[in-house]
């Protein structure tokens, strides 16, 4: 019997390590920049699958509902992602808000997108939820997303 319990406790083990590398994570802080800009700073590490999805916490969404955003900027941070991984920021009816700009991001340089509504360069309003998508990142690689909000003219 202790034996068994020797061996299923040592492959408990062994499996455990690989399970909790396969497992994506994804962690943002806010902040705000001379009490004007409202800045969420996303760091990320992709599932082996590539994937990254996180969900603005109700804090952060607190904050920035009713603002617009204005820029975003990738950096593809020390365990670089594949070339020409994507990122979507969805609202609650799953529209990306950046409009595709922030598609095929470069894996050697940190770049900036504005949004894109109807084809065109435009602050875009923020509304209910916001949820996070990367896909082609490759196997746990890691990036930061930093996404600057500005309040409408009637808050300043």
């Amino acid at each position: 019997m202790k034996k068994l319990f020797l061996i299923l406790t040592l492959a408990a083990l062994l499996v455990v390590p690989v399970k909790a590398l396969a497992v994506e994570s994804a962690t943002a802080v806010m902040y705000r920049v001379q009490k004007y800009w409202t800045v969420v700073e996303i760091t990320w590490v992709s599932h082996t699958d590539g994937t990254v999805s996180y969900t603005f916490s109700d804090l952060i969404m607190a904050a920035i509902r009713g603002q617009t955003a204005y820029m975003a900027e990738t950096d593809p941070g020390g365990t670089a992602p594949t070339t020409l991984y994507d990122i979507v920021i969805n609202s609650s009816y799953s529209t990306d808000i950046f409009g595709g700009s922030l598609g095929d991001r470069s894996a050697t340089v940190s770049e900036q997108a504005p949004p894109i509504i109807g084809g065109a360069y435009g602050k875009r309003p923020i509304g209910k939820s916001l949820q996070m998508e990367i896909t082609n990142a490759g196997d746990t690689k890691g990036g930061v997303l930093v996404v600057w909000f500005e309040p409408p003219p009637r808050w300043r």
